[in-house]
């Protein structure tokens, strides 16, 4: 859908997975609170654009972080 000139094909396929999106982050609760009883788990990702990573614990978010990278770090490559 980026490349100018190429065929759009919006289905309703491409609309439930964007309703399913929605309804995911803001469903109650989106974030927990951290418990410092309680174990974490730091999951994190990269690509050539950027960093993210979340803290979870039981499997729910407790927070995000996530930045665009530098074209010095090797961000942007054209």
């Amino acid at each position: 859908m980026t490349d100018k000139g190429a065929p759009s094909m919006w289905t309703s396929k491409h609309t439930d997975a964007v309703d399913a999106i929605k309804t995911a982050v803001t469903d109650s609760p989106v974030l927990r609170y951290y418990d410092v009883d309680e174990e974490a788990t730091i999951e994190c990702d990269s690509s050539e654009v950027g960093l993210g990573a979340r803290l979870l614990q039981d499997g729910q978010p407790v927070s995000f972080a996530s930045r665009a990278l530098t074209p010095t770090e090797g961000g942007m490559r054209k």
